[in-house]
């Protein structure tokens, strides 16, 4: 018996279905599911990519700093830069971090709040060794710290954070000071597993060898004053640090001050037609005195009067600026 023409052998539908069982379907099908793309949720998004890089641009200045301070503690030269910003969660944040490496706990002044500096175990060695008159060559087994290698390292991460704060003050107005040391992560209690945080990774070159650290900020650690990072551009680009310095600039700026008694709208005809001895209306109460305008800008109320031979007027209230 002969198939219908409109049905399909089962040879006819095998070819159809194959490619998509072997993923050799048609373009325009590959097209359409290429517009799924994979989102991983776990990822927070709490720091704006703005906010991102203006702290990945602030650090660059810390870097160049630390650098010719720790050149000049350590008598070798030393090269700071920034890798990469990061913002992930809290606990995954904590496993990026290299072992073994040193945790400073660092306390921000004045929220109170806490965040995490962390440095390469030989790292930190290398430069204890190079503090105590070394060469830099200690070894890099994982041990413990001794007494004077904690007190040492305490001074390295002090020093550190020294040319952070400044930055730090600029950008955010806090100040970083040394806590205490850890040398695991998870005895790090700051932030719950789930906190948005923000990892600053850094490299640190010495002798021929290369390490990194990283500055660790969970999102509560700055939550109060994270604002100050949304200033736009351009204000950073003035170098104004605040308020009272864009006063001070201010200060010498010409304004023109005048008191007005009143005003009318006449036309040009009017105006022209004025002679000695005509009486002009203002349309002003006498009991409101006059008004101290800044060029075009209503200021004070005041009184007419004089001081000596001079035209004068005294200040009465403040004039509400109208909304």
């Amino acid at each position: 018996m002969s198939v219908p023409e409109h049905q399909l052998s089962a040879e006819q539908v095998s070819a159809i279905v194959a490619p998509s069982r072997d993923g050799s379907a048609d373009p325009e099908r590959r097209r359409r599911g290429g517009r799924v793309r994979t989102i991983d949720f776990t990822r927070p998004t709490k720091f704006l990519q703005e906010q991102q890089r203006k702290f990945f641009r602030a650090h660059e200045t810390a870097c160049r700093t630390t650098a010719t301070r720790l050149s000049a503690e350590l008598r070798t030269p030393v090269e700071m830069d920034v890798l990469a910003t990061d913002q992930m969660a809290w606990s995954s944040a904590l496993t990026e971090i290299p072992q073994p490496s040193v945790l400073a706990i660092v306390e921000v002044h004045p929220i109170g709040s806490r965040l995490l500096l962390t440095a390469q175990f030989d790292a930190l060695l290398r430069m204890v060794d190079r503090l105590v008159g070394g060469t830099g060559n200690s070894s890099t087994e994982e041990r413990p710290l001794t007494e004077i290698e904690t007190h040492l390292t305490k001074r390295m991460f002090d020093s550190i954070l020294e040319q952070f704060t400044p930055v730090w003050e600029e950008l955010l107005g806090l100040r970083l000071t040394l806590l205490e040391l850890e040398t695991k992560p998870t005895n790090v209690q700051i932030a719950p597993p789930s906190e948005p945080t923000l990892t600053l990774t850094m490299e640190l070159r010495m002798d021929n060898s290369s390490s990194t650290l990283s500055i660790v900020v969970p999102y509560r650690s700055i939550e109060p004053v994270v604002d100050r990072l949304d200033r736009s551009f351009a204000d950073s680009l003035t170098g104004t640090k605040s308020h009272e310095e864009v006063r001070q600039v201010l200060a010498d700026v010409p304004v023109e001050v005048r008191a007005e008694v009143g005003s009318v709208d006449l036309s040009l005809g009017q105006v022209l037609s004025l002679q000695p001895g005509h009486v002009v209306y203002l349309r002003a109460p006498v009991d409101t005195g006059v008004t101290l305008y800044a060029n075009d800008v209503a200021i004070q109320r005041a009184r007419p009067g004089r001081d000596g031979g001079q035209r004068a007027v005294e200040i009465i209230e403040r004039v509400e600026p109208l909304l």
